[in-house]
């Protein structure tokens, strides 16, 4: 006979009556792809992935990084043929539309409106917009890691130039103005060594430049595309002529030159701001952080990702992946994001949370005085056949210094065809 002690006995009663319980340590699993860039921001993923699951233990986050934002969307596209896409999926702002528009996407209303810690209304209306569908107004992700461009100055070459770093262009004019004075040869070989500016390709940047230039990639209502509108045109003569004709303009070192001192300003995402720093304290200079200059008006797109919930598994599942997503989107998760990477907040409250560390890094907030002049980027679901024709377009009118006008119709005849198209399709679905 096997003798237990009294204190035994019990533990073993206690253990058998909460694994016998109905639904007692029950764990819903959840798949969550995602694409975050491999430094502060994955750093800061992982930590934030771990505390979820502790502090939930009835959900388990199964987390994979399936690569960048194109990779991740093919294999979103893959998966779902196949009939096995993860519960939560991790897009850029600009390749959503694919899902939502075939229905795969989950409105998020529904949750929202049962999460007492979650009003709709702390929302910054800007960023709402980024995942807003504008076929119906509804919202279909949480944004997380959004951005927009900024332009980041070497101080120390502003002062050796006799331009004070506090003071950075604010039109186009001055940028060409403060570049001039900028660049130098100081070897006398008639190539310059040290660049005013520079772009490393157009991907959103163009969309920026033609923004503030007074043009639009598609029109007003969304049933044209501008490529080839003369704002698009003026907007590529003068950064052209930036390069190649007043040559104060680098085309293909990239944040390389800007750290080594070849370049004196660099437009990039704010995202970057804490790898900048960091590189700014090893290297010994001193980073400022600007506005992007304006022109005709100002304007800074809306870059980066956020998260949708898939419409598939069951419903303990679509509730968990909610759960995880409003705490993504918590202020103090929101914040603790932002502080670590540079990637801005969508919501008022989590703004309010980072109003102190503002003060410890004003260049921080800059990101956030261009919130009333960003806009999303173009929802239509073959944003990757017309993104491409970026990179044909900077390396016609930049590399080749050639003429440009050829691609941009090509792009607006493709675009406005391939637009017909799917604006038919939908109309034929919705009969």
């Amino acid at each position: 006979m096997v003798k237990v002690a009294k204190g035994s006995f019990l533990i073993l009663m206690l253990f058998a009556l909460v694994t016998c319980a109905p639904g007692a340590l029950a764990q819903v699993e959840i798949e969550v792809w995602h694409s975050m860039p491999a430094g502060a921001a994955t750093e800061i993923w992982r930590q934030l992935v771990d505390r979820f699951n502790e502090q939930n233990p009835d959900i388990i986050v199964r987390d994979t990084n399936v690569g960048g934002y194109t990779t991740g969307y093919e294999k979103a596209v893959v998966a779902w043929a196949g009939g096995a896409p993860p519960n939560i999926m991790h897009l850029e702002q600009a390749r959503n539309t694919t899902f939502i528009d075939e229905g795969l996407v989950l409105p998020l209303e529904p949750f929202i409106e049962k999460d007492p810690t979650f009003p709709e209304d702390d929302f910054i209306p800007t960023m709402r917009n980024v995942f807003t569908y504008d076929r119906d107004g509804r919202l279909y992700g949480i944004p997380f890691n959004t951005s927009t461009p900024v332009n980041y100055i070497r101080r120390d070459l502003f002062e050796q130039a006799g331009l004070d770093p506090d003071r950075p262009p604010r039109t186009w004019e001055e940028i060409l103005e403060f570049s001039r004075k900028l660049t130098r040869d100081t070897n006398n070989d008639g190539d310059p060594d040290t660049f005013g500016t520079s772009f490393y390709s157009w991907g959103w940047m163009f969309e920026a430049w033609l923004g503030q230039n007074g043009g639009r990639v598609l029109n007003e209502d969304g049933t044209r595309f501008l490529l080839n509108s003369p704002e698009a045109i003026g907007m590529l003569e003068f950064t052209q002529k930036l390069v190649h004709e007043h040559r104060v303009a680098d085309y293909g070192g990239g944040a390389s030159y800007f750290y080594v001192g070849r370049v004196a300003m660099t437009e990039g995402s704010t995202a970057s701001l804490q790898n900048h720093i960091r590189q700014a304290e090893d290297l010994g200079y001193s980073l400022g952080v600007a506005p992007l200059a304006c022109n005709v008006e100002c304007y800074a797109p809306i870059g980066g990702g956020g998260f949708v919930i898939f419409d598939t598994g069951t419903a303990e599942q679509k509730e968990a992946s909610w759960r995880f997503l409003s705490y993504l989107s918590s202020p103090e998760v929101y914040a603790e994001f932002a502080k670590g990477t540079g990637y801005m907040v969508a919501r008022r409250s989590a703004f309010e949370e980072l109003q102190d560390y503002f003060l410890e890094e004003p260049r921080a907030r800059v990101t956030y005085d261009q919130i009333d002049y960003a806009y999303p980027r173009p929802q239509v679901p073959f944003w990757e056949t017309m993104h491409g024709y970026y990179g044909k377009i900077y390396q016609v009118q930049m590399v080749q210094n050639g003429d440009f006008r050829p691609v941009l119709e090509e792009a607006t005849q493709v675009g406005n065809q391939l637009l017909a198209e799917w604006l038919e399709k939908r109309a034929q679905r919705d009969r």
